[in-house]
């Protein structure tokens, strides 16, 4: 970490203002459920851009009830996301999530989910099959309103251009410092803004002439006709 919490905090509160203007906090197709929001996530791992939404679509159109899903054998799951990447291992993954919960809480309404604390809800979230502390706080912050601020590459990536990470932290070890610079207040906008700011300007092939942030951001800036002018924003 290269600021002071209150320089970060200052900081990511201008740049929270910038993008809320200029992509309006989407929702980003997550889910007000909580289980859902869980499988919507499984499937977004290691896939492309936002195909994983179409992969969602088609497990629900067969698994109209989670239910069906949860008492399906695992290859007829794996067999309707054969194309989501890393199928075999993410149908075994819902399958079990969806066992876990049904043992634990007796069905898939999400309603035991919603008894425990914050801090229960996070702990017992990040212990099921294939979740960790981002998929768990993007359960909290999208079907529980909770006031937190998961980590994804996008996010990892703007922090990184503001100078705030210095680009050797592992992912899942950036969760808990990263979260304590975003204040509270902020962590639903400038998440789901980070992420669309990703997917649309600071991709793979940054489009730094429409960078909104381009003058707080310490990456290197492309030239408008899409090389580097090796100098700094």
């Amino acid at each position: 970490m290269v600021q002071t919490l209150t320089n970060a905090s200052k900081l990511l509160r201008r740049v929270d203002r910038l993008l809320r203007a200029r992509y309006g906090s989407p929702r980003l197709g997550n889910k007000r459920h909580p289980i859902s929001e869980l499988v919507y996530i499984i499937l977004s791992a290691r896939t492309r851009g936002v195909e994983h939404e179409a992969f969602y679509r088609r497990l629900r159109r067969t698994f109209p009830r989670w239910e069906a899903a949860r008492d399906a054998p695992t290859r007829q799951i794996e067999h309707v996301i054969h194309d989501a990447g890393l199928s075999r291992i993410k149908a075994r993954q819902i399958k079990s999530i969806l066992r876990t919960i049904t043992r634990d809480f007796g069905d898939l309404s999400g309603a035991g989910l919603r008894r425990l604390s914050a801090e229960d809800l996070e702990r017992y979230l990040a212990s099921l099959p294939g979740v960790g502390l981002k998929t768990a706080r993007c359960v909290m912050l999208y079907s529980f309103d909770l006031d937190v601020f998961p980590v994804d590459t996008h996010c990892m990536r703007l922090f990184q251009n503001l100078g705030l990470l210095d680009g050797l932290m592992r992912f899942e070890a950036a969760q808990d410092p990263l979260q304590s610079m975003v204040p509270r207040g902020i962590r639903y906008s400038l998440h789901v803004n980070a992420v669309a700011h990703g997917r649309a300007t600071c991709t793979a092939s940054p489009r730094c002439g429409e960078c909104v942030i381009r003058t707080l951001c310490r990456a290197p800036r492309r030239a408008a006709g899409g090389g580097s002018d090796n100098g700094w924003i």
